[in-house]
């Protein structure tokens, strides 16, 4: 007899979804916190060195720089994260416990498919907000919308 249900337990889906979810959010923390003190080390002396400027600054500047590595390491924290969380089942040998319970590859892989889709949506909306919200700010200071969407890259 098939087993028709695509997903396992619940208890197992959120346990699975779980340890995917903490683990890409670890990654992601890791990485940003990283890059962004790498980052500050180069740009605090240009920042500071402007008359004026001050601590705030630093913060405004990271403040506006963290969602932009967000947004550019999202995906790679997903698959590192993935591959964390699958180490960890393996190590334990609870994906062998899995499929001797009759669970095929598609019922263990599906919460992380769920919660991985839930998480998406979010991740894009904030990231054209962001990006909204940034480019109204340029405009304000008095540049042409449409020439930043017209320029094209000049080839070296």
């Amino acid at each position: 007899m098939i087993n028709l249900d695509f997903m396992p337990s619940r208890q197992l889906a959120l346990y699975a979804a779980r340890l995917f979810l903490t683990r890409s959010l670890a990654v992601l923390v890791m990485l940003v916190l990283v890059l962004m003190t790498l980052d500050l080390l180069g740009e605090s002396s240009k920042i500071l060195k402007v008359p004026g400027n001050s601590e705030a600054e630093l913060w405004r500047y990271v403040s506006l720089r963290i969602p932009m590595l967000i947004s550019q390491f999202l995906p790679f924290s997903v698959l590192l994260g993935a591959l964390i969380a699958f180490a960890g089942l393996n190590q334990h040998s609870e994906v062998v416990s899995m499929k001797a319970a009759g669970l095929s590859a598609h019922q263990i892989l599906a919460p992380l498919v769920v919660a991985r889709a839930t998480a998406k949506p979010r991740g894009a909306s904030a990231q054209s907000t962001i990006q909204t919200q940034h480019m109204n700010r340029r405009c304000a200071r008095g540049c042409n919308r449409n020439a930043i969407h017209s320029r094209t890259p000049e080839l070296v």
